[in-house]
This record gives C-alpha cells, sequence and structure tokens, in this order.
C-alpha cells in the first residue's frame, strides 16, 4: 500500500515523489514508503518547498544546476562543511570549486593536500596557537580531513576560541572555508550548525546508520549515491545533481587522496 502523506503539497506531487524514490532506490516499494514517511516528517521541519526543490533538481541538466550553485557559493563568504567518504570525490569537488575560485580572483590556500596539485594552490602548514593567520583578503580556504589539525569536537575549548573568532570574521575579509571529513562524527554539532553550507558525497555503506545518526535521518532519503553525484543543503539552496571535474584534474591527483 502506497504511503499516504499527511502534507498537502506533497500529497499534490506525490507522482513526482515517488518517481524518484523508485528511481533512486531501484523500485523497492517496501524502502520507497518508507523513505515517503520520512519526507512527510520532514517537511514539518523544513517545509515541502525544501524536500520538492531537491526532487525537482534530481531531473534538470547538472551544469544549470551547478551553474546556479556558483552563483550561490560566490554571494556570500560561507563556512562549509563537506562530509564524504575516503575516495568518493570531495577533493575531486574542492579542486572544482578552487578551479571557479580562482577564475573570480580569489587567493586559494590549501592544508593536508596534495603536492600535485597546480602550483596556484598555495599549501599553509596550520598554527594551532595563530590559525589562518597568514591567509589573505579574498581566499577560499580548503582544509582537508580537519580533525587532524582542529579538535573541533571540543568546540568551545580556549584552543578553539581563535579559530571561532576567525570563522566569526571571515565576511570582512571576503574568505571562504571549507572544512572536510569523512566522518560527520569529526566535527562537532556545534561547527555543523555553525556551517552555512553542508556539502554532502556519498558515505560507506554503513555510516548513515552509524556516524551520527541522528544527523542523517534527515537527509537519508537524498544521500548521494555514487561519486559524481552531491547533495547541497543550506537555508538558501539545495539541490541533489551530478557535479562535474575541474579541467587540471587527473588520477596521479585522486591516487594522492587515496
Amino acid at each position: 500500500m502506497r504511503y499516504i502523506f499527511i502534507n498537502t503539497d506533497l500529497r499534490r506531487n506525490q507522482f513526482l515523489i515517488y518517481k524518484f524514490l523508485f528511481d533512486r532506490f531501484n523500485g523497492d516499494w517496501e524502502y520507497a514508503n518508507a523513505m515517503a514517511e520520512t519526507l512527510d516528517r520532514l517537511s514539518m521541519i523544513y517545509g515541502s518547498t525544501y524536500i520538492l526543490k531537491i526532487i525537482r533538481s534530481f531531473y534538470m541538466k547538472p551544469d544549470i544546476v551547478m551553474r546556479e550553485f556558483f552563483n550561490y557559493f560566490f554571494s556570500y563568504s560561507h563556512i562549509v562543511a563537506l562530509i564524504g567518504a575516503r575516495r568518493q570525490g570531495k577533493t575531486a569537488l574542492m579542486s572544482l570549486l578552487a578551479e571557479e575560485a580562482r577564475k573570480k580572483g580569489f587567493y586559494i590556500v590549501c592544508y593536508n593536500m596534495s603536492k600535485d596539485l597546480p602550483d596556484w594552490f598555495h599549501h599553509h602548514e596550520y598554527d594551532k596557537k595563530n590559525p589562518y593567520h597568514d591567509v589573505p583578503n579574498k581566499s577560499l580556504i580548503l582544509h582537508d580531513e580537519v580533525h587532524l589539525d582542529i579538535d573541533s569536537k571540543n568546540w568551545q575549548s580556549k584552543e578553539n576560541r581563535k579559530v571561532r573568532e576567525f570563522l566569526s570574521t571571515t565576511g570582512h575579509r571576503d574568505q571562504i572555508v571549507i572544512w572536510t571529513s569523512q566522518l560527520a562524527s569529526n566535527l562537532s554539532l556545534d561547527f555543523i550548525r555553525y556551517a552555512s553550507l553542508k556539502l554532502y558525497k556519498p558515505f560507506s555503506f554503513t555510516q548513515a546508520d552509524t556516524d551520527r545518526k541522528e544527523y542523517f535521518e534527515e537527509i537519508k532519503p537524498f544521500l548521494p549515491q555514487d561519486k559524481t553525484e552531491l547533495l547541497i543543503h543550506s537555508d538558501d539552496f539545495v539541490a541533489l545533481t551530478k557535479n562535474p571535474l575541474p579541467a587540471f584534474y587527473n588520477e596521479k591527483i585522486s591516487r594522492a587522496f587515496g
């Protein structure tokens, strides 16, 4: 029996929603019903517009969605949490954003990233006593596996006070910060809430059920299923689409992040 939506807008769009669920979950009727119920519950938190925007974006041409996303991404000094399993496209996505940022005159700063990247990626060493002190204005900051340098679980610690101060003033310096991690549990919930934009690449088979289960429950129907897919989640822009590779990307760079 098909789940009957409580939310009126979802009920009006049930054909589109069930098409999406069947396309995502290989026609598994029982699982589609369970996810439909989850979507109904999410609509009570975020509203039906949020859900329908993600579903409709899935059927739009990816280049159109990504063009809109780039416009949104560079319209604000975002604090970004990028989460996904190992070798599932996080580095490729960061490199794509760096490529676009460079076109717009941003200085590209990176931490814990491969030296095989083009020379316009400027590699910095993280200084715990004075975090990000050497980053110029109008920079895109790519901090890969940030938990290696910052104990973000202890977000209220004295050591992290300067990090919080820096993040709270990036808008004055036209800086965008991306923190990446394979596990959401490596990032404090305080930071995840602090982030204005969350980007998701695929997770391992068990991750969504074990890594901050309460956190993933709200996005489970939309989780990316292969490394080309990207879930974009913010107050002002949501989408599920496919992101391209940057022009300079190659297998050598990809292997460096294995």
